[in-house]
């Protein structure tokens, strides 16, 4: 039997208002988060607990560092390369012993091999056996091995994520001592210019989520992790974006079989302390996070906190940051990211979140910071549309983006009751994460609890549209990438989720399904209002996050009135050709329309090759008399 007593103090108020709540505990999203239950508290232990009985001699920890040598075409990313894999143990022998010599048999084999295949170190299956000479206390020893037909682990959408298993066996001639297993992949991970990464030599761009499984982890599955992935997956994301959480071992096992490339945050999410004892004690968290989690190769970034003030960033997050890039030098850590000041917002150097705009500069001045930043436009701030009034370097990595809205009706009456269901009792919506007053302006006009679901969540859809759309269009030009905020709910409430708790999808998961689609026809959402009886311009472009080339494709884009109840009644049919190189932004010759009357129409875009539908696009235009 395991006895712990479990003490969960609380680090801060739990108020709405996070200024000056200046957190001393490292509970992240599972402290006062605006998606989570306030009235929740967790603590404990929510990961699975071993009791690991062994010899004299254990096998104390393992770190491996696998790295291709060269990297395999772009139009076939799984073909074999040379890489190098290289093993550091430590061995630990109990006090009191002597001396003794003892053997560790190594077995490395790709995950799917069965233990009596053929062993060839070329192909990536090596067993050896090596010798040492323990004394009592802890003791390194480091092997390293050159494969030269290895297959890389890739994202989904680019190939075969090929993962390795790695098990030691310690020995002496009395018997088997230890023995351990671990799975691993090889895979290089580059940022170079701007907020860039580079997957095996491949330019990446994130299509992603914030995501918080459930806020009791202890409850997630292997089953209910994997059809969440199966959720992402579908809906076109390459990326996911633990927010201020550590998930259970299970999930991160689930992204490195999937090829899911994963953006960790520390458990740290606005102001925190910036007293030197707590810095010391988020120091030590940060090194068991990397050793605990670092041997996943779909965890490409570590990110040491999410909306941190300008004094954490520059002391607390500083010190992190020199941490984890001592233990972990072959992933991109990033000091934090951040929440610029709009429309008035209180700036203060230790009690808000907020970062003037000078600081951006400032940072990647002196902290080689690179911009990942949190774009609420169109619902803290403004409308969608200023987003494009930002400076281009605020686009090069987008964390955050979103809008709220209700869930169905049945999800409702299960968190308030049918009884107050319409007019909404607002006072119980808001103690489950509802911000009332920006979904009644977002709303618009309603009638009742159907017309009021419905419009938040189109409202929601055309919003996380016009983002990603927007992002997709400028393409490494800055854009690397967007995580839309968030997911998915982790306890039945109203919050900018695009998926309920009980995983069922809002509208804007279609949404976020079509526009992140891998390949891609997008016009520029800028502009969907045009001149009647006159010649507008309309602006196409093709985004490839693929690598692969598609020859002589056919782009073709249909314009009809709304109400259009013939072929006759198509007011534009157009062709373009072109190819499409592999990871591509590719910008159209713009086509003339010429609407004949005022009112909506309904434009399809699709891309052929030959007669196969490679994606498809849609939107509404509306043709005014004054534009």
């Amino acid at each position: 039997m395991l006895a712990i007593r479990v003490d969960a103090p609380r680090g801060v108020l739990g108020e709405e208002d996070e200024l000056w709540q200046n957190k001393n505990m490292v509970k992240g999203a599972l402290e006062r988060w605006d998606v989570s239950d306030p009235t929740l508290n967790p603590g404990g232990i929510w990961n699975d607990v071993e009791i690991v009985v062994s010899g004299s001699a254990r096998i104390a920890r393992t770190k491996i560092q696998a790295q291709p040598s060269e990297f395999p075409p772009i139009d076939r990313p799984n073909d074999p390369v040379r890489a190098v894999v290289a093993v550091e143990f430590e061995l630990d022998l109990i006090a009191g012993s002597v001396p003794t010599e003892y053997e560790i048999d190594i077995e490395l084999l790709p995950v799917g091999d069965e233990k009596d295949v053929a062993v060839d170190e070329n192909q990536g299956r090596v067993r050896k056996t090596v010798s040492a000479l323990l004394f009592p206390g802890t003791q390194t020893e480091r092997v390293i091995v050159q494969l030269d037909q290895a297959r890389l682990w890739w994202t989904w959408d680019l190939g075969t994520p090929q993962l390795y298993r790695l098990s030691l066996c310690l020995r002496s001639e009395d018997g088997v001592s230890d023995r351990m297993e671990t799975r691993f992949g090889i895979r290089q991970i580059e940022q170079r210019e701007g907020s860039s990464l580079y997957l095996n030599n491949i330019r990446f761009f994130q299509r992603g989520a914030n995501y918080l499984s459930d806020q009791l982890l202890s409850r997630m599955t292997h089953d209910r992790y994997k059809k969440d992935l199966a959720l992402v997956k579908e809906a076109n994301l390459n990326t996911i974006h633990p927010f201020c959480i550590l998930e259970r071992q299970i999930f991160y096992d689930q992204c490195d079989e999937e090829g899911v490339l994963v953006y960790q945050d520390f458990p740290m999410w606005m102001t925190m302390s910036n007293e030197s004892e707590f810095v010391r004690r988020a120091v030590a968290q940060v090194a068991e996070m990397t050793e605990q989690f670092g041997h996943h190769p779909s965890i490409a970034i570590w990110n040491m906190g999410s909306q941190p003030s300008p004094a954490n960033f520059e002391k607390l997050n500083s010190a992190l940051v020199y941490t984890v890039k001592q233990a972990d030098p072959s992933r991109i850590v990033k000091q934090g990211n951040a929440s610029v000041a709009f429309e008035g917002n209180p700036v203060h150097s230790h009690g808000s979140f907020f970062w003037d705009p000078a600081l951006l500069e400032q940072y990647a001045q002196v902290f080689d910071w690179r911009s990942d930043l949190h774009l609420y436009f169109g619902w803290y701030m403004g409308e969608k549309e200023d987003l494009a009034q930002m400076p281009d370097s605020y686009y090069q990595l987008v964390t955050e983006f979103g809008a709220q809205s209700l869930p169905r009706k049945e999800t409702l009456e299960k968190i308030i009751g049918s009884d107050d269901l319409f007019p909404p009792d607002w006072k119980k919506l808001s103690l489950h994460c509802a911000q009332e007053e920006r979904l009644i302006e977002r709303a618009g006009d309603f009638k009742n609890i159907d017309e009021l679901i419905m419009a938040t969540q189109q409202y929601q859809a055309e919003l996380v549209r016009y983002h990603i759309e927007f992002y997709r269009r400028r393409k490494f030009k800055p854009c690397n990438g967007a995580h839309v905020f968030c997911f998915n709910d982790c306890w039945p409430a109203v919050t900018w989720s695009l998926v309920e708790f009980d995983r069922t999808p809002k509208l804007a998961y279609e949404a976020l399904k079509r526009s992140m689609a891998p390949l891609q026809v997008f016009i520029d959402l800028d502009r969907l209002s045009f001149q009647a009886d006159e010649n507008n311009s309309l602006k196409l472009c093709i985004v490839n996050d693929l690598q692969k080339r598609y020859n002589n494709v056919s782009v073709r884009v249909i314009v009809s009135p709304t109400n259009m109840d013939g072929a006759a009644d198509v007011n534009l049919v157009k062709e373009r050709r072109c190819d499409i190189p592999p990871s591509s932004l590719i910008d159209l010759a713009p086509l003339e329309w010429l609407p004949k009357t005022t009112g909506k129409y309904h434009l399809d875009l699709s891309v052929y090759q030959d007669d196969d539908v490679l994606t498809r696009n849609e939107y509404v235009l509306d043709a005014v008399e004054d534009n």
